[in-house]
């Protein structure tokens, strides 16, 4: 038994390095039984076992065993036991050191002596590298389990020549293209179970004949689990694919095409081919398969992307003429695939060009699909309107139909329901079918609930028992659940509300299914449907909100809270008309308009800037509940004055010159009967209307849109109209004191004039309106602290620092940033601290040394933010710069001394690291050189290389440094000791011998350099290596709002990147466990670079505050950028992606 045990112990060698802490233990234990074979075979296993597994955290145990094998009285043990420590010492190299003098002890005890051992021994105290070819140890190492039934049946345990010449010629597999033929074979498929087996077997044949033994060794678990089959389905044709005969090839291409075009294929298994021809392209090796068929198949798997790839190669075509293709339809294809996919732009793009180039002819549909609503409108009335012949008929209807989802689409309801009626009555089933859920959605929102229950009794009713697939409709909803959502509102609208809950029920069973692949692919894909979801939840909230009894206060709590649950649960909803039309709809049938007059206003806001001019109107309208521009003997000022605001904004949007000027006109009536309040209006004003939904009273927004539209409408700025802006921004800001938006807009107005008045050269006028511009930031930015945060508030703390060292000298302006710091947190100003750093040495005293004061605030709260920016200012070449942050950073070193110190440390011994000696030397040289042989400038020549002389004079401090001076510091020293001979003699044969040594110098240098792959910290930064458990945060990391991050140590091997300027890639292991990598560059200033990710931070807050670009997710990917001295820093390293240099040197290698 134990004999069958080490056989089964050696056939598992490479699993068991995580199960050694349980078998070491046993194979100890076996050193002292009884049985003299037993322990040789645990000691001749353990011998084996050794090269092939980790046993570093056992050697110690192991050792001392073995010692005690070697002091017994067994000599054929004491052998086994000295090539067993022979082995440990090939595994464990210069470690094993500290064993020799304790095993060299014992040997001598008892007078033994082992050759192997004495060789192992001399190597290692000589710590040479081992020779592997005369050890047994490494036969062992070189044997594959499957050459060896039974290790242990010879002495030595030393494998036969036959085994170790199976290994030295390692076994090619070949192909065998019969079994892959007769396994793809698809020609008998026909069912869906036919084609799964299919799949399984020809998914395991192809692992099983695969060249890659990784693959093969698959085959067993995919015929446990056909699932990994199918995983390394596109993998195992590949490896198979390239050593394959062509007429082998030929016959699976035609099996493929055997499968793709069968109608029964189950679509995962018809995805999986596609994946296939996809993979084969990636890897240059593309199937002979027509891409009209693979697109027209991915399309139908609703594998839109790869759909989009094959249409654009087959647009390709087109356009080069190689494919005598329509041009129109694959133009109408990609446009169709491009919206799936939401990239509408693209899809615009593809018309445009078109149109341009292929002289193509715009479709009705096209329109509709680019969600050019007015326009597909127009092109189908006209189209109906010239329908004739014997397509009349069939013209006819697809035009109307057009119409109608146009009509939809565009909320045009009264419209659309006054076309149902006509269509309905002659129109046959199957077009009322099709007309059905448009026109059941606008009798609902007209009020018809006749005419619409006459409409949704030709729709499904979501029963199961005679539920059948209807298709997708534009208009609402998908499939049956449509007519089981209707009659669910039906229900409710006639207090069925039991009934109402069976429909809700039923339509949720029908959406279940639509959902289930759409959530699967993509959210984005899946939306629509999940509003549909939400209507029947909200549906069901309506059902509620019914059935709670009148005049009692619990009841009346409980609907408030289904109302506020309503209004929040908008904000989370995407920013689309459709949707929040449809939610809004259900809501309607218990809450009117009037009492939810906030989110109405926000649907007409959101109508007219997403361009559904008539829709906002038909809201506000809805909600004044009379038409300003019909029925103008009715006064605006009769309706709520929030939507009187609301309209007059509509008005002032959508209208011309002269509209614009009405709703302004109208606007200052408000204005003054809000400051008047002298009339019922104002009553109204003050008891409904004071406060908005967004905290803000209304009086604040009316003062601040009538001070936008006067600027906007006073083009020429006269001094009387900058008066009467300033009068309503300020009231604006009296009427909310907490309003950003009120502030931003006052100071941003203030700075306006400013610059106005300095252009026209009175800066003393101009002057006047600094203190009020500052002071507008400062209440701004201590807004946006508590409402939106940091990065929102970036653009006016910059402002605000521009206006700050521009006219900080005056003392109004003085007095006006000394009260502003004390309303702005702290935290705030981390985001500008290279700006604020750049300026510490500013010319005027009183701006240095309000700077130099914040600093001191912010290095007492935040000293960790400040310590690399300071430390950059500190190595400044200008010396008032330098004295400047050094005075700055005495005073934070009184309460951070020790974190001062660490980081002085880190950043010298860093600063070090990124340019070494040689490097410093090289590009010296290189610079001297061409100010020398290029300029004739010799006095630039000696200013270059003076301080790196001045630099090995001073000694070297790491082992690498001294390596330098070893190597070149013989050859330097004389070069510059003949410099100094020509400044005292001005003779040039002494500047000719110091070129000679200078170019032997940097020759040398320059072919060392590239094989400069690796840096050890030990030799290049001892000091880093011993930095451990530091105060100081991971660079870049630190966040005032975050948990700190400090330096636990730095990884000891540096990756030296082989590009120009041999950047290094660093790694901080941080307190929190993670790995933080970051490329340590020498040879470039990246202070700019740190500006430029600020810029960034400023483009991705347009681009998230803007509708059309915040869903697009085209936000730039930002990283950290630590400067450490004006030519050296750190950029953090972005994770998951790879330098151009790897790209390319990886594709290039793949193709040798």
């Amino acid at each position: 038994m134990l004999k069958l045990a080490y056989v089964n112990l050696w056939h598992l060698l490479g699993n068991l390095d995580e199960h050694m802490h349980l078998v070491a233990p046993v194979l100890v234990r076996l050193f002292k039984v009884e049985l003299v074979d037993i322990r040789r075979r645990a000691i001749i296993t353990l011998t084996k076992l050794i090269p092939k597994v980790q046993v570093g955290t056992h050697v110690s145990a192991l050792v001392h065993h073995l010692k005690l094998v070697l002091d017994g009285n067994n000599d054929d043990l004491r052998k086994e036991a000295a090539e067993a420590l022979c082995s440990l010492a090939h595994a464990l190299g210069e470690e094993f050191t500290i064993f020799i003098p304790s095993i060299r002890k014992l040997l001598v005890k008892h007078h033994l002596r082992y050759k192997k051992w004495d060789e192992t021994e001399n190597r290692l105290l000589r710590r040479e590298l081992f020779i592997s070819d005369n050890l047994s140890v490494q036969k062992y190492t070189q044997c594959p389990p499957d050459v060896i039934s039974d290790p242990l049946d010879d002495f030595e345990g030393v494998p036969s020549e036959e085994a170790d010449e199976t290994q030295r010629q390692p076994r090619s597999h070949q192909v065998n293209d019969v079994r892959l033929r007769s396994a793809g074979e698809a020609s008998q498929r026909s069912t869906r179970e036919d084609w799964a087996e299919w799949m399984r077997h020809f998914s395991i044949a192809l692992l099983k004949e695969s060249p890659s033994p990784a693959l093969r060794t698959c085959a067993r678990l995919a015929q446990l689990q056909p699932s990994v089959g199918r995983e390394l389905f596109a993998a195992g044709f590949a490896s198979c694919w390239a050593q394959m005969t062509e007429s082998s090839q030929e016959q699976l291409v035609r099996s493929l095409k055997t499968a793709f075009s069968s109608q029964n294929i189950p679509p995962e298994i018809l995805a999986t081919l596609l994946n296939l021809a996809e993979f084969m392209e990636h890897d240059e090796k593309p199937l002979p398969i027509d891409t009209r068929l693979l697109g027209a198949l991915a399309e139908k798997c609703r594998a839109y992307a790869k759909a989009l790839h094959y249409k654009e190669m087959e647009f390709e075509a087109v356009c080069s003429k190689k494919m005598g293709a329509n041009p129109v339809t694959v133009v109408e294809s990609l446009i169709h695939i491009n919206n799936q996919l939401h990239q509408h732009e693209a899809a615009i793009g593809i018309l445009t060009y078109s149109q341009q180039h292929l002289e193509v002819q715009l479709k009705e549909s096209w329109y509709e699909k680019l969600h050019r609503w007015d326009e597909a409108l127009r092109a189908y009335t006209m189209k109906s309107s010239q329908a004739s012949g014997p397509l009349q008929h069939s013209q006819n209807l697809d035009a109307t139909l057009g119409r109608m989802r146009c009509l939809a689409s565009l909320a045009r309801w009264e419209d659309l329901s006054t076309l149902c009626r006509e269509q309905w009555t002659g129109a046959e089933p199957p077009a009322r079918l099709e007309m059905a859920p448009m026109a059941a959605n606008a009798a609902w929102h007209m009020g018809e609930w006749d005419q619409m229950s006459e409409y949704v009794s030709r729709l499904d009713d979501g029963d199961e028992n005679k539920l059948r697939s209807l298709g997708n409709t534009t208009a609402s909803g998908d499939g049956s659940s449509n007519g089981a959502f209707f009659r669910a509102v039906l229900s409710v609208r006639c207090k069925k509300y039991e009934e109402a809950r069976v429909y809700v029920e039923r339509a949720r069973r029908c959406l279940a299914t639509e959902l289930a692949p759409l959530v699967l692919e993509s959210y984005e894909r899946a939306y629509n449907n999940m509003v549909r979801v939400q209507q029947l939840s909200e549906l069901e909230e309506v059902i509620d909100y019914c059935t709670l009894p009148m005049e009692s206060p619990i009841a009346d709590g409980r609907r408030e809270l289904i109302r506020n649950m309503w209004n929040e649960r908008i904000k989370g909803t995407k920013r689309n008309v459709e949707v929040w039309q449809a939610l809004l709809a259900v809501r309607e049938l218990v809450l009117p308009p009037n009492e939810d007059r906030d989110t109405w206003i926000r649907f007409a806001k959101l109508c007219w800037k997403s361009g559904r001019i008539s829709q906002a109107k038909s809201t506000l309208v809805k909600l004044l509940q009379f038409d300003p521009e019909s029925s103008p003997e009715l006064t605006l000022y009769h309706a709520h004055p929030q939507v009187v605001l609301a309209y007059l904004k509509y008005q002032y949007a959508v209208g011309d010159e002269l509209k614009r000027k009405d709703a302004f006109s109208r606007l200052q009536d408000l204005s003054v009967q809000i400051a008047t309040a002298t009339n019922s209006y104002s009553g109204m004003l003050v008891s409904h209307g004071a406060i908005s939904s967004a905290g803000v009273p209304l009086t604040a927004r009316v003062y601040l849109t009538l001070a936008s539209w006067k600027r906007a409408l006073s083009p020429g700025l006269d001094d009387d109209a900058i008066q009467e802006i300033l009068v309503s921004y300020k009231n604006a800001t009296l009427s909310a004191k907490d309003w950003g938006k009120a502030w931003h807009s006052w100071a941003l107005f203030n700075t306006e004039v400013m610059s106005r008045y300095t252009l026209r050269g009175r800066p003393d006028i101009a002057g006047k309106y600094v203190v009020a511009a500052v002071t507008g930031y400062f209440y701004s930015i201590a807004c946006a602290s508590t409402t939106k945060g940091v990065d929102d508030s970036l653009q006016d703390i910059l402002r605000l620092l521009t206006l700050w060292f521009n006219h900080g000298a005056t003392s109004e302006v003085q007095m006006a940033l000394e009260k502003g710091f004390t309303l702005v947190k702290i935290e705030m100003w981390l985001v500008v601290l290279p700006q604020i750093i750049a300026r510490i040495h500013s010319n005027n005293r009183i701006v240095r040394e309000l700077i130099q004061e914040l600093l001191v605030r912010i290095g007492k709260g935040h000293p960790q933010a400040l310590m690399y920016p300071l430390l950059v200012a500190c190595k400044s070449i200008s010396i008032l710069r330098q004295r400047a942050a050094q005075e700055v950073v005495d005073k934070i070193r009184k309460h951070s001394g020790g974190l001062v110190d660490q980081a002085q440390l880190v950043s010298k011994e860093l600063i070090r690291v990124a340019i070494l000696w040689h490097e410093m030397w090289h590009e010296a040289l290189e610079e001297a050189s061409r100010m020398y042989f290029g300029e004739h400038n010799i006095d630039g020549m000696l200013a270059v290389l003076e301080p790196l002389h001045a630099m090995l004079e001073r000694g070297a401090e790491t082992i690498k440094e001294n390596t330098f001076i070893q190597a070149y510091g013989h050859e330097l020293l004389e070069a510059h000791e003949c410099c100094l001979k020509y400044r005292a003699t001005g003779e040039d044969a002494e500047l000719t011998k110091a070129w000679d040594l200078y170019y032997h110098v940097f020759r040398r240098i320059d072919k060392q350099l590239p094989s400069l792959t690796t840096l050890d910290l030990h030799s290049v930064s001892p000091e880093l290596l011993k930095c451990r458990k530091l105060e100081l945060a991971v660079p870049g990391t630190y966040s005032a709002d975050s948990p700190l991050v400090t330096i636990e140590y730095f990884v000891p091997q540096l990756i030296v990147i082989t590009s120009k300027q041999r950047p290094r890639k660093l790694t901080i292991h941080g307190s929190d466990g993670e790995d933080y990598a970051f490329l340590l560059k020498g040879h470039e200033d990246l202070r700019q670079d740190e500006r430029v990710m600020q810029l960034f931070g400023l483009v991705n807050t347009l681009l998230e505050n803007s509708r059309k670009t915040s869903e697009k997710d085209l936000s730039i990917q930002r990283y950290a950028v630590i400067p450490l001295s004006p030519n050296s820093g750190l950029i953090g390293w972005v994770p998951n992606c790879d330098t151009l240099h790897a790209l390319i040197r990886e594709y290039r290698d793949a193709r040798k």
